[in-house]
């Protein structure tokens, strides 16, 4: 999958600041760095949404996938060009925040606006609990034993 282009990361990011975290090559910006963080992101992102969404689904070149998409994953890009060294903390957390806005649009709390969408499962979880002849009460340490 594909939702983002090199020259989109630049304008939702900044391109001096990705190429200042992608550095510099041979007197050349570090591409080949800035395309390994985007595929590194794109996959995170498709691995939050195959579990909801099919191959098929999901968009599969740039042009097709939703802003909020790819705002996303250039979150995700720029914090992975960062790399081990110490972020701001706007930057963890807007990381942080592009994960579970994924993980709520894997479990479809949220729309990724495609015009193709799974359906929703607004089931609720049932749970039976009986009395056994003992009279113990049914804990989280009573079910490792079951």
């Amino acid at each position: 999958m594909r939702y983002l282009t090199v020259d989109e990361l630049y304008t939702r990011r900044g391109q001096p600041e990705m190429l200042r975290l992608a550095g510099i090559v041979d007197g050349e910006p570090n591409l080949p760095k800035i395309t390994s963080a985007i595929g590194s992101a794109e996959a995170e992102a498709t691995s939050y949404l195959s579990g909801r969404y099919s191959a098929e689904q999901l968009p599969a070149t740039p042009e097709s996938a939703p802003d909020v998409l790819k705002d996303m994953v250039a979150v995700l890009a720029h914090r992975r060009l960062a790399g081990s060294v110490q972020v701001a903390a706007a930057l963890e957390a807007e990381a942080v925040e592009a994960r579970s806005w994924l993980s709520r649009a894997a479990r479809g709390i949220v729309s990724l606006g495609l015009a193709s969408q799974p359906p929703v499962d607004r089931g609720a979880a049932q749970i039976l609990v009986t009395q056994s002849n003992t009279g113990t009460a049914l804990t989280f340490s009573g079910l490792e034993d079951w």
